[in-house]
């Protein structure tokens, strides 16, 4: 997640958002992008956690297997650390970006003072929780900070939305896909990741101007590329 999506969007990100912030909509843009990469974070981060496991087992020896476990817990981290780029818009355009660096050294001072106290009873789940902790600690204080200088209306019902989503087909995933044939639990596992979007269609997470938007591109780009081959 990190490689993929978070470190590219963070180097991408800036130069768009200053230009972004010179439009009247800034605002609207800018909730709309977190929402979107919160999303794409997760659908992909889903397919990393549930596939984690058989990943793993391919690529490493039986001492590294229990390893999938943490995978959830940093592949959380990670976007966490992705939000930050998107949160901290009002502390860069108010040019008090001083704040930020605060807020950093606070960060690194809380992981810290957690590895401390968990590593040496919980090992590396001890350090997973440690940063996930240290990156939310992080992503309050630049949002509390970022909405006194430059307020935006964020949809965290939404975001909520797809960690509940991404959460629960976490878990169908790792409790009920189960068989001795590898290749046979990928698939499973795949298909399930898919249904990341249709879950959130369900949960009512798109917005009518959004579902007209993805019929459109699906009825005109998707619908004739496939209907070349049948």
């Amino acid at each position: 997640v990190s490689e993929v999506i978070a470190k590219p969007f963070k180097v991408a990100w800036p130069p768009y958002m200053f230009r972004v912030a010179k439009q009247k909509n800034a605002k609207d843009i800018y909730k709309i992008v977190l929402v979107y990469f919160v999303y794409l974070s997760f659908w992909f981060g889903l397919a990393v956690a549930l596939l984690s496991k058989e990943l793993i087992i391919i690529l490493t020896t039986p001492e590294y297997y229990d390893a999938y476990l943490i995978v959830p817990i940093v592949v959380t981290s990670y976007i966490l650390f992705g939000m930050v780029s998107i949160l901290i818009a009002g502390i860069h355009i108010q040019k008090k970006t001083k704040y930020g660096s605060i807020f950093t050294i606070i960060s690194a001072v809380v992981n810290t003072i957690c590895n401390f106290l968990l590593i040496p009873k919980f090992g590396m789940m001890g350090a997973a929780i440690s940063t996930i902790i240290s990156y939310l600690v992080l992503n309050a204080g630049i949002f509390y900070y970022s909405q006194k200088l430059y307020p935006i209306n964020h949809e965290f019902g939404r975001m909520i939305k797809l960690f509940v989503s991404a959460a629960i087909l976490y878990g169908i995933g790792t409790l009920t896909v189960y068989s001795g044939n590898m290749i046979i639990t990928i698939i499973l596992k795949s298909l399930i990741v898919i249904m990341f979007p249709i879950f959130l269609y369900l949960l009512k997470f798109y917005k009518k101007e959004e579902i007209y938007q993805i019929t459109t591109y699906y009825n005109g780009k998707i619908k004739p590329f496939f209907s070349k081959f049948m």
